[in-house]
């Protein structure tokens, strides 16, 4: 298979759009191609391959799924692909951190470590507040990240700690995002007025 194949002549390029921020971003990747790849599929292909299909991560061999920059390419343009990376990667910052700028939900393929900072669940919950779900119990417990979700998505009040239940702010903006947060505020609050 050869990298020729994937892409388009210059003056039929088209931008992706798909990658973050320091991700990989060839635009001359071909739409028209489709994106089989196997174990034996060369690293640049497999990169270019990434760019555009990251699910692709999961026919990829053992070595190319602990390929740093394969795999970042991959979670870059997917990052649900995380799932297929080898366990040292999905431990590592910088591809969790792109994993999960690219999809929020991505965290629940994190390791454990992963899981438990803070700096990547904030970095998750950011891009939906959702993926409070898949942290580390504690981190339910962390104001500042129990506010950036609930802000991103009232229901999310239901993961946090019960004692962030009771606090005025966290249930002040998760009602502002969605009025049926209330129900899953402490019960002092729902006799009282939000405003």
């Amino acid at each position: 298979m050869a990298v020729e194949g994937y892409l388009q002549r210059e003056d039929q390029a088209k931008p992706d759009g798909q990658a973050g921020e320091g991700c990989l971003n060839d635009e001359k990747l071909s739409t028209d191609k489709p994106n089989q790849i196997n174990y034996d599929t060369p690293r640049e292909t497999l990169i270019i391959v990434m760019q555009r299909d990251g699910s692709q991560l999961g026919f990829a061999s053992p070595a190319m799924r602990a390929d740093k920059e394969v795999v970042r390419a991959a979670v870059c343009q997917d990052g649900h692909a995380l799932q297929y990376a080898c366990a040292e990667l999905r431990d590592d910052l910088d591809v969790v951190m792109e994993a999960v700028r690219q999809d929020g939900h991505a965290l629940v393929f994190a390791s454990p470590a992963k899981k438990a900072s803070k700096e990547v669940v904030l970095e998750a919950v950011r891009q939906d507040g959702h993926s409070i779900v898949f942290a580390n119990e504690a981190l339910r417990a962390d104001r500042d990240i129990v506010l950036e979700a609930v802000q991103q998505d009232g229901y999310t009040l239901s993961y946090a700690s019960h004692g962030l239940r009771a606090d005025c702010e966290v249930v002040i903006e998760a009602v502002r995002s969605t009025g049926y947060a209330l129900l899953f505020a402490h019960e002092k609050f729902r006799s009282d007025k939000v405003p």
